[in-house]
């Protein structure tokens, strides 16, 4: 049997023998895929925060009717959850924290506003919250905006419409004020019929409508979570250099025949065979959990075991360039965090400043995980993937050859 099977082997048992360690690599990455996704929930059907408004109508016009009606009609009624109730239940149940704000119209106010005169809304608040009672005063800041242009479009028939007695409008009257109202709209020719600004809207095609679609929780998380665990592996493993070195089989590793690159090619092909596993788990679980399609399950399996030997050739490299087992420790772990924190293994590429997420993905785990999204989100192109597995496996390469160089000499022994 080659040496480097034999190395292998008996890292796999050590590290079988040693399996909290195993579950402490996999189980971090796992508990904060797990905290995310219940926190965001899942992508195909996304909560919209809604704001419970109690209206406390003291008017009882049509105008006022309108400024309810308006809250509970169109894009609005997806943000306000609107109950009309009176003034004294609405201090009640703004006391007991049931709503995020209470509206009061005032008596009057329809009158005030055809005759153009001041009238206050009231508006109550929640303290407790923050962000629902702000949908509550940017909606009601809309209905004033529109209240404004109204009266500046239609004020002048609108007050000779108010003026009306209660007998009605007689015929020179009604000729009025439907010239007047007549005479505004002509006035918007050009302007709003037809209007200026065009809103063209085309149908996407099929295939262009899948692949600008918001992508779900398994593709935003599940790569950078299985690179997260694919590092810690990594890091754990490359530290058995260090540990090998104080039992002394690492000096005994250079007098057998075998060199001392097979010695390492077995370490990296044990990392391989348990990044392997990792990702088999992760890849079965996203495709249960968030229908990511099989035929894309082994491709990214074999793209996240090409990144896990990558990777522990460049922690290899590391941890002989330290001086020291503790200093290695430290220098692994000043690595390892900032490459989770902006390779997209934490924070998706999307939720990144434009400029971070240029240097994330440039990183060699932020590398693999943008190839990964790939894969899974079914874009994946063969020169792109052929230039990014040369990118990745290159200077693992190099690291290797440089790390065996510094395992031949002085390191054993030192």
């Amino acid at each position: 049997m080659p040496f480097f099977l034999v190395a292998a082997g008996k890292d796999l048992r050590r590290h079988a023998a040693d399996w909290p360690a195993l579950l402490t690599w996999m189980g971090i990455p796992v508990a904060i895929g797990v905290l995310m996704f219940l926190i965001s929930g899942s992508a195909s059907t996304p909560r919209v925060p809604k704001a419970k408004l109690l209206l406390v109508d003291q008017d009882g016009s049509v105008i006022s009717q309108f400024v309810g009606n308006g809250a509970t009609s169109g894009r609005m009624a997806e943000f306000l959850d609107v109950e009309r109730v009176a003034l004294d239940e609405g201090k009640r149940r703004m006391a007991n924290g049931e709503a995020s704000a209470m509206l009061v119209v005032p008596e009057g106010f329809g009158q005030a506003l055809l005759e153009e005169r001041p009238s206050e809304l009231r508006l109550v608040t929640n303290p407790a919250q923050r962000l629902l009672p702000g949908i509550v005063q940017e909606g009601l800041e809309i209905l004033i905006e529109a209240a404004f242009y109204a009266q500046r479009l239609f004020g002048e028939p609108l007050r000779q419409l108010a003026a009306v007695g209660p007998e009605g409008p007689s015929s020179a009257e009604v000729a009025s004020i439907a010239t007047a109202f007549n005479e505004r709209i002509r006035a918007l020719d050009g302007v709003a019929f037809p209007p200026v600004l065009v809103l063209d809207i085309q149908p996407a095609a099929s295939g262009e409508a899948k692949t600008s679609a918001a992508p779900n929780f398994g593709l935003l998380f599940v790569p950078g979570l299985l690179l997260m665990s694919v590092l810690f592996v990594v890091q754990g493993m490359s530290g058995d250099i260090w540990h090998e070195k104080q039992l002394g089989t690492l000096r005994r590793s250079r007098v057998l025949p075998a060199s001392i690159a097979q010695w390492l090619a077995g370490k990296v092909l044990a990392s391989t065979v348990l990044v392997s596993a990792i990702a088999t788990v992760a890849l079965l679980a996203a495709w249960l959990a968030f229908g990511i399609p099989a035929v894309r399950v082994p491709l990214a399996w074999v793209w996240a075991c090409l990144s896990g030997a990558a990777l522990l050739c460049y922690f290899c490299l590391l941890q002989v360039s330290a001086s020291s087992e503790r200093g290695a420790q430290l220098l692994g772990t000043l690595v390892v965090f900032p490459l989770i924190m902006i390779g997209g293994s934490f924070f998706p590429f999307e939720a990144m400043p434009a400029w971070m997420a240029a240097v994330g993905a440039r990183t060699p785990n932020g590398l693999a995980v943008v190839r990964l999204r790939e894969i899974l989100d079914g874009r994946a192109t063969l020169m792109p993937m052929l230039l990014s597995a040369v990118g990745i496996a290159g200077p693992a390469l190099a690291a290797f050859w440089l790390t065996v160089r510094r395992l031949s000499g002085q390191f054993p022994v030192a």
